[in-house]
């Protein structure tokens, strides 16, 4: 078992008592959970009496908190917007909330943050530098081998991650803590209308900084194919290869890439118009590379299809999942991950957060194919607090799986073996 981890959010590693702390210290800002329990639930949460100090209560709480059943990720998020609510992630509170979670977290484990795009400049900057603080004085007592490190996770929006990512720079050159215990940086939360090939220019400029200024380099973290309701899984398979093309380091889930296209057998998927004529751009500049893979392809039926699209007035196009589209798309993966494995970026997998957030069954998991496609991968536990799990039993969840489908069990020495030269230092080549 691996004590590195690797996918971790911060404020989706707490327990029941850590949002116990909240309550005491801030004033819930309700409407930012209850609205997002409305829309997921369709009624109202009761939030009477729901921090009193009963049995009662308590295991009400639990119930909005603790993320146990299938769903999607609207009703995840609606758990974490539970924690949102009753944060204020002010320096003091960031402080110890991190010292709390510290003590949970057994080996080398790397944090990640996504602060509100509503704070200021001076508020994001006094954030940073308090939470590096922070682990710095953690570091400072625990093992020497099992240091913590931060990632700051960055809003998609144009504009946004590219000034805060400056704030950070910046950040690492008058703050040594923020120097130090800054290792990565993070793409994260809503996916849709975010097309990994949008950044492709800032993510060059991130690589050349790293490589001009070693001493402070960042891997850059992408979570991708974990959520993809406006587009085909092909479509979100090509995000997956885009962002390990364009030198992402670590791919955060990738489920598009590795999904059974058959659990969409005999569905309609919409797919926005610009998503479709981008997929079909892609697959012109790859047509050699996916014809010698077997995959089927008619250069002017494309063509005639883009054409179509154009005139539609419909903002979307419907694809059908029939066995043809299914046996397609299967290959598409598979060409996918081959590309993949000749780059330089690592899958992070996180198993119960597939099953629970993205309903998938444990049998049918990306993880699988990943595996059978010998992709570089490393194991995380995601949100361990709200999903009410640990890295161990991720590890467990995937060894008693391994047992059932007659795999060999030294697949799980090989994450152990892939999580200790992944770490973000590393895969940044940070001059240490």
């Amino acid at each position: 078992m691996s004590d590195t981890e690797l996918h971790a959010h911060l404020y989706g590693s707490l327990l029941l008592d850590d949002l116990y702390y909240l309550y005491s210290r801030n004033k819930p800002r309700w409407s930012i959970f209850t609205e997002s329990f409305k829309k997921s639930y369709f009624s109202d949460p009761d939030l009477s009496g729901l921090f009193e100090k009963s049995d009662h209560s308590r295991k009400r709480l639990e119930k909005y908190y603790y993320y146990l059943s299938s769903g999607n990720f609207s009703r995840f998020q609606t758990s974490f917007d539970l924690v949102i609510a009753l944060s204020s992630t002010e320096p003091e509170e960031l402080q110890e909330i991190l010292k709390r979670v510290s003590g949970r977290m057994k080996g080398y484990s790397e944090l990640r943050m996504l602060f509100s795009p509503f704070d200021p400049p001076e508020a994001f900057s006094e954030k940073v530098g308090a939470l590096c603080e922070a682990i710095a004085s953690e570091n400072r007592v625990r093992p020497l081998d099992a240091p913590l490190k931060l990632a700051v996770s960055l809003n998609r929006e144009e504009g946004l991650y590219q000034s805060r990512y400056g704030i950070l720079k910046h950040l690492q050159s008058v703050n040594p803590s923020v120097k130090k215990e800054l290792t990565a940086i993070d793409f994260c939360a809503k996916e849709e209308g975010f097309p990994p090939s949008e950044k492709y220019s800032f993510v060059q400029n991130v690589l050349k900084e790293n490589e001009a200024f070693p001493e402070s380099s960042l891997a850059v973290l992408y979570h991708v194919g974990e959520s993809f309701s406006d587009k085909s899984v092909e479509s979100a398979s090509r995000w997956v290869l885009e962002s390990a093309l364009m030198g992402c380091h670590r791919l955060g889930h990738g489920i598009a890439l590795g999904i059974d296209p058959s659990l969409y057998s005999g569905r309609n998927i919409k797919e926005h118009k610009k998503e479709r004529i981008s997929h079909i751009e892609f697959l012109f500049q790859y047509e050699c590379e996916l014809k010698d893979f077997g995959y089927s392809l008619n250069l002017d039926e494309l063509q005639a299809e883009r054409n179509t699209i154009e005139k539609m007035p419909e903002d979307e196009v419907i694809i059908h999942y029939d066995d043809k589209t299914v046996e397609k798309t299967r290959i598409f993966q598979n060409w996918a991950m081959e590309k993949i494995k000749k780059t330089d970026s690592v899958i992070e997998v996180c198993p119960t957060s597939n099953q629970r957030i993205a309903n998938i069954k444990v049998h049918d998991l990306p993880l699988w194919r990943f595996i059978e496609n010998d992709l570089d991968l490393v194991i995380g536990s995601d949100d361990p607090g709200i999903l009410k799990i640990s890295l161990e039993d991720e590890f467990v969840l995937i060894q008693n799986e391994l047992k059932k489908k007659n795999l060999d069990e030294k697949i799980l020495e090989g994450f152990v073996k892939n999580a200790e030269k992944s770490i973000s230092e590393k895969l940044s080549k940070r001059l240490i």
